[in-house]
């Protein structure tokens, strides 16, 4: 009983049929017994920049370092909705430089520690070796970097927006499925808006 209940479990949030899940558990072997208590294998606490945001993000950070005085016309530009600061830079050590710099361009980090010492001493050091950029060029791109953060975080919520509403769907939850889809078309309109600067 229970092995079928999980089967039309994973059935279910995969979207195929049940009988689909059986005949692929029926080609699994497995020798000795399975240890279930252990789940995903652990990753290190520093951030990974082999994505997209995580790679905007040290961008941001390192031309933050180099040009200061451009974080708060850069960072101050906000798209609303409920979406802060604080949600859009994911990169603690980035997040931390870039707010003490919007409060204080000229702020000291050798006095104050910020998060991972070496991930900030790799960051100051691009901002130090960073010369492919004329002084003329770093606001805009900051502001490239900063739209594309926004971007991908204006993504990221319309795929969370439209999972919601297939629950709803799922569940002929009409009212949920109406709300679901106003907040969709906020969204997409606040994305069409960003591509558009």
């Amino acid at each position: 009983i229970v092995q079928n209940h999980w089967i039309g479990e994973l059935a279910k949030r995969l979207r195929v049929a049940e009988e689909a899940v059986r005949e692929e558990l029926k080609k699994v072997k497995i020798d000795g017994p399975v240890d279930l208590t252990e789940s995903e294998p652990k990753t290190e606490e520093t951030p990974s920049f082999k994505y997209r945001r995580g790679l905007l993000e040290e961008r941001l950070g390192i031309l933050a370092l180099k040009a200061p005085e451009n974080v708060s016309v850069v960072c101050g530009k906000e798209i609303g909705l409920g979406i802060g600061f604080a949600d859009l830079v994911s990169v603690a050590e980035v997040r931390e430089i870039l707010a003490n710099l919007m409060e204080n361009p000229k702020f000291d980090f050798s006095r104050v520690p910020i998060g991972s010492t070496t991930f900030f001493n790799g960051l100051s050091l691009g901002s130090e070796i960073e010369g492919t950029i004329e002084e003329k060029e770093l606001l805009p791109e900051m502001e490239k970097c900063w739209r594309g953060i926004q971007f991908l975080e204006l993504k990221d919520k319309l795929s969370r927006i439209s999972e919601c509403i297939k629950r709803a769907e799922e569940e002929k939850n009409s009212e949920k499925i109406e709300q679901s889809i106003k907040e969709f078309n906020l969204y997409s309109k606040t994305l069409c808006d960003l591509e558009e600067i």
